[in-house]
């Protein structure tokens, strides 16, 4: 009876399992504090097979950190605010991507959206917004910006705003931010910036363009992550066959030449 009270809620804590919620200090957070998911019960699992290093940081005591930033209310009931691997730090605040994002959504010519931290020399770190518009609408980012300062503290308005066609997503059709991540700066490292900077301009990065149109966001993933993780000296030969190896076979590219007018030159 309570779920058009708790709109936004994911609940409260299932049976048989012990729930908590951390501040940065490691303190338990007091009601409407947001701070880290911590769980333990019966239901949880032991561990990541085969990582022990993850292990040892997200395990302690029987606990798992979940790695989301929630918050809870007095009624015990508890809303999502964003992963912890997302948040950023702008002039020594905390800024939740997904709070951002949701504002930026509620703009009618807005059709998706993705937020993350890039450096900043004076805040530390400052908020980049990825913004794909609606077909046959036009958004500049003046016009995001001043939406979002109608909305939110000035420390959580994106400073930078870049247009795009499509967002990069993973297979469970999550948003790949690393992806986003690797674009941040204005000139990637290495023999490949070139290419991973291909179409990408102050307020435009277009992945039609980067992959002959292909509106595949897996396959646009898994070339730059092949594409970035080739050694100096690696032939287009050896690009061209990674992908093909870490791609289902429906997802192949279709030949060697697919791809051929996309590899740097120098």
């Amino acid at each position: 009876e309570d779920a058009s009270l708790k709109i936004g809620s994911c609940g409260k804590a299932v049976l048989h399992t012990e729930v908590k919620v951390l501040d940065e200090n490691g303190e338990a957070a007091g009601p409407e504090a947001t701070g880290e998911l911590w769980v333990r019960g019966p239901n949880i699992t032991r561990g990541y097979w085969n990582r022990p290093e993850a292990n040892e940081t997200s395990f302690i005591d029987g606990w798992l950190n979940t790695g989301d930033i929630v918050r809870a209310d007095s009624d015990g009931y508890y809303y999502i605010v964003d992963r912890s691997t997302d948040m950023y730090i702008s002039g020594g605040e905390n800024v939740y991507p997904a709070e951002v994002e949701n504002v930026i959504f509620q703009m009618d010519d807005v059709a998706d959206a993705a937020v993350i931290g890039v450096p900043s020399d004076r805040w530390g770190e400052t908020g980049r917004a990825f913004i794909v518009p609606k077909a046959g609408r036009t958004l500049d980012q003046p016009a995001i910006v001043a939406h979002c300062r109608a909305r939110l503290a000035t420390f959580k308005c994106p400073a930078i705003v870049t247009f795009v066609k499509e967002l990069p997503r993973t297979a469970s059709g999550k948003v790949h931010k690393p992806t986003l991540r690797a674009f941040r700066a204005a000139s990637p490292p290495g023999r490949y910036g070139a290419l991973l900077m291909a179409g990408c301009q102050d307020t435009e990065f277009s992945y039609d363009a980067f992959f002959q149109g292909r509106p595949n966001g897996a396959f646009s993933f898994v070339a730059l992550r092949e594409l970035q993780k080739l050694k100096a000296g690696a032939t287009y030969t050896a690009w061209y066959k990674a992908i093909r190896k870490a791609l289902p076979s429906q997802q192949y590219p279709q030949s060697p030449a697919q791809l051929l007018h996309l590899w740097p030159q120098s």
